[in-house]
Order: C-alpha cells, then structure tokens, then sequence
C-alpha cells in the first residue's frame, strides 16, 4: 500500500486590538488546488517547510509559523514562552494527497508590525462574512 502524501500548512488568524481579522491579497497564481485565487483575500498561510523528523513537533510548527508570517506579511510574532498558541487542525483531500491546515489565533498583544510586504487589512465580522459571499458568487 503506498503511503498517503500530505502538505502541512500553518494558518494565522491576527487579530487586532478592535478584534477585527487581518487577511491579505493574495498575488500568486499556483495553489495547491490547481485553481488561481490572485487577487482575493485569505488569511496568511505558510507552508511547512519539510523534514526528515517521523513526527513535527510543536515547536517547529510555532517557528515555522513565526517565520512565514514575517516572511509572507512582513510582521513578527512575539509570543513569549509563557503563552502557548493552540493549533486547531483541519484536513481535506487535495488533488494530490491530503492537505492539512493547522490554525491558530494570535492575539494582538503578540503582533509586532513592522513593514508591512503585503496587501492586507483587517476587517470584521460582517466583512469577512460579505467577502465569503462574494468569493462563493465567483
């Protein structure tokens, strides 16, 4: 039996002190959906990196998600080692394997904005309920 190939993804849902959600525009055109999403909204995703270890520590999903949203969105996570983040997992079969998205909520206190590399804003509720709508109308 061949073994099941699985994308691991790192999801960050940042919020600000108004408890609205960031989401940024998304420029690239290859998802791993094979379906182009430039130019809609989505909160920032990193892709983990690979590795040799059986198993993937917590640690690394937190550096990993660290590294990806300074990398991808120009901002850094300080949580410090009192807090630890929950990462909630989510799995769905992708056209190659399955895809799992591990998210988690990073609240604002933890968010230290520097330049800013990508489109983004925060919106509220409502907002981002009207952006689904739409999304979904495409």
């Amino acid at each position: 039996m061949a073994k099941m190939k699985t994308t691991v993804g790192v999801v960050a849902g940042i919020f600000n002190g108004e408890g609205k959600l960031l989401l940024k525009r998304r420029t690239e055109h290859d998802s791993i959906t094979n379906i182009d999403y430039a130019g809609n909204w989505e909160l920032p995703v990193v892709a983990v990196q690979e590795t040799e270890r059986e198993s993937i520590p917590y640690n690394y999903l937190y550096r990993e998600l660290v590294r990806g949203v300074r990398e991808e969105i120009g901002a850094r996570i300080d949580v410090g080692w009192e807090t630890m983040l929950d990462f909630y997992s989510v799995m769905f079969k992708g056209p190659q394997g399955y895809d799992l998205a591990m998210i988690t909520v990073i609240p604002p206190q933890c968010v230290v904005q520097e330049e800013l590399k990508a489109v983004t804003k925060f919106v509220s509720v409502d907002e981002l309920n009207q952006l689904a709508r739409e999304f979904i109308s495409l």
